[in-house]
Formats: structure tokens, sequence, C-alpha cells
């Protein structure tokens, strides 16, 4: 689910409350212009927190930062926050990488992504 921002420079934060002990994808969606155009920061389906970049409905992994072990992630808040071409991202409240991407600078939505399990966000907040 996706709400726009009507800005391409915006900011998303999200806790992860409750995350089933099978394996699923988490994503925090950030400048979404479509299906296949967007970023996505949160856990792969092996638990990895990774940041990609979705082009063409491809999903390349732009970083990769740690392996999760099941319960961990709930409880966990995870946010992104772009401005021009540079991307900032938080886990826990602590900035853990600031890169710089110019290929997805369009996009005006943010939302939330859960594949394949039954997940609990809790205080989504964005903001321009």
């Amino acid at each position: 689910a996706t709400i726009d921002s009507a800005s391409i420079d915006h900011a998303s934060f999200v806790r992860l409350s409750s995350v089933p002990s099978t394996p699923t994808e988490l994503w925090l969606i950030a400048r979404f212009q479509d299906p296949a155009n967007y970023y996505r920061f949160g856990f792969d389906v092996e638990g990895n927190l990774v940041l990609s970049n979705v082009t063409a409905g491809e999903a390349p992994v732009l970083r990769n930062y740690f392996k999760s072990h099941g319960a961990q992630v709930a409880g966990m808040d995870l946010g992104i926050e772009c401005s021009g071409t540079n991307i900032s991202l938080f886990c826990n409240g602590r900035l853990i990488d600031t890169l710089t991407d110019s290929s997805n600078v369009s996009g005006t939505r943010v939302g939330l992504q859960c594949v394949s399990a039954d997940v609990r966000f809790r205080d989504f907040r964005f903001r321009e």
C-alpha cells in the first residue's frame, strides 16, 4: 500500500510490531513511481536488511547491512529519507547509511509492503 507524499523529497518511518516466524519480506517503500520503479528498504526473505532500487521490475540490492534472526525483527524501527539524490537510512533511530543514487528521483509515493505473511506495522509516519 502506498500514499502520495506530493514531493520527491520525503521521509517515512515505521515500527515492525508483529512478525511471523516463517521467512517473509518486509519493506518500507520510497519514491514509488509505479509497481516497477521505486526504492525499498527492509528485510528480504533470508532476513537480510537491504536497500534495493527496483527499476523496470528488477530489484538489485544497492546495500546489504546485516542478517536478522527471526524474532529480532519485531519491534525494530526502520526509516528512509530521500532528498535530491541523497538517501539516508535509519534502523532503531540511528542513521546507518547515506548514499547518492540518481536513477530513481521522480516518485512521490511512500508505503509499506509485505510479501506472503501476516505482519503488523505500527507508527507509520511520513513527512515532506
